[in-house]
């Protein structure tokens, strides 16, 4: 085999080596979104949730914050892909699903009366679609 046969060789085992890692990348990638559409579509929140987040609402209060993104996620969760929110429609809530409509749902119950608001903001727009939504909590 010549020199030349040989650095073809080569060249093709280390785009092989290159297409192989590439691609458990990818099945990794895919994993974790898969995990966390998972995670995000159970709408139960636990105690622990809850206790967290005041941890960190009144940590963001002391610091002199008034809001806090307690939750993101692409706007494909949403019912309408994100159009309401988009479009600061008063219906945004209803399009809500898994954890982002269980905040909702805790927030009208429990820290509504107390002063706290909420927020939905697109927070990108790959390619000029929407893309990641930010609930936030406000005070």
């Amino acid at each position: 085999m010549s020199h030349g046969g040989k650095l073809s060789l080569h060249m093709a085992e280390k785009e092989l080596e290159e297409a192989r890692r590439a691609l458990e990348k990818q099945k990794k990638l895919e994993a974790e979104r898969q995990a966390f559409e998972d995670y995000f579509m159970r709408s139960d929140v636990t105690d622990e949730d809850r206790r967290k987040l005041r941890e960190r609402v009144l940590r963001m209060a002391e610091q002199g914050h008034s809001e806090l993104c307690v939750l993101t996620f692409p706007a494909t969760f949403c019912a309408d892909g994100g159009r309401a929110i988009n479009n600061f429609e008063a219906d945004w809530p209803t399009t809500l699903t898994g954890r982002a409509a269980k905040l909702y749902e805790l927030w009208e119950a429990n820290a509504r009366d107390m002063g706290y608001r909420v927020e939905a903001r697109v927070l990108n727009y790959p390619k000029g679609l929407i893309g990641d939504i930010g609930l936030y909590l406000l005070w």
